[in-house]
């Protein structure tokens, strides 16, 4: 189960949103692209899930357009037994521009694992 929530304090800057789920036996794909009206702290996000017998694989890479706009990201790691909550807050240096992105996850999976790096790199461990 997907969990996205995204809120803008500023609502002269909605965002659209737009999701794309493509499974295929034992592949998933999961495309998000968000897109500010104001081009400046445009962000692009691409997510592949990669699901591999007991493994998954999390892929995140974020690009900004303006650099002066840097994301701070936080990351909350809950795991229960069958259970993975996984909560990610992202938020913008300039408060005129503030997103709040919470994810939730939930997987039956023995095994996941997670890789994220902030600033446009990912490498898993």
């Amino acid at each position: 189960m997907f969990l996205l929530q995204q809120q803008i304090k500023d609502f002269s800057l909605p965002t659209p949103v737009q999701r794309c789920f493509s499974s295929n036996s034992s592949l998933e794909m999961f495309l998000l692209q968000q897109q500010f009206k104001d081009v400046s702290p445009l962000t692009a996000v691409q997510r592949c899930f990669s699901s591999n017998s007991s493994l998954k694989m999390f892929l995140i890479q974020q690009q900004f357009k303006d650099v002066s706009h840097p994301t701070a990201v936080q990351r909350c790691f809950s795991s229960n037994s069958r259970s993975k909550i996984f909560l990610l807050q992202q938020q913008f240096r300039d408060v005129s521009l503030p997103t709040a992105v919470q994810r939730c996850f939930s997987s039956n999976s023995s095994s996941k694992m997670f890789c994220l790096e902030p600033l446009f790199s990912c490498t898993v461990s």
